[in-house]
């Protein structure tokens, strides 16, 4: 699980390009709301923990171009996973 979190942070903060870092985020936001749905849920906080890193919440011009349903569906998996009612 140390992998997706290690792999999350290192892609995001490499990538110089903002839209580029976005499409990252987006991308992880839709792999941990799959992996909820196949109850993969260690995995799936591993991808949460990531993207709620320090390092990666500092980033607001990225987090700003993130599409609105995707930060959507990232509120869902923090309530979800916060609540531990999976």
């Amino acid at each position: 699980m140390l992998i997706f979190f290690s792999l999350g942070l290192y892609k995001i903060c490499v990538q110089p390009n903002v839209k580029k870092r976005a499409n990252i985020a987006d991308n992880f936001i839709k792999a941990a709301k799959e992996l909820l749905r196949l109850r993969n849920y260690n995995s799936a906080m591993a991808i949460l923990s990531g993207l709620s890193n320090a390092s990666v919440r500092r980033l607001k011009k990225t987090w700003a171009i993130v599409p609105p349903k995707s930060m959507e569906t990232l509120q869902q998996i923090e309530t979800t996973m916060a609540s531990g009612i999976y």
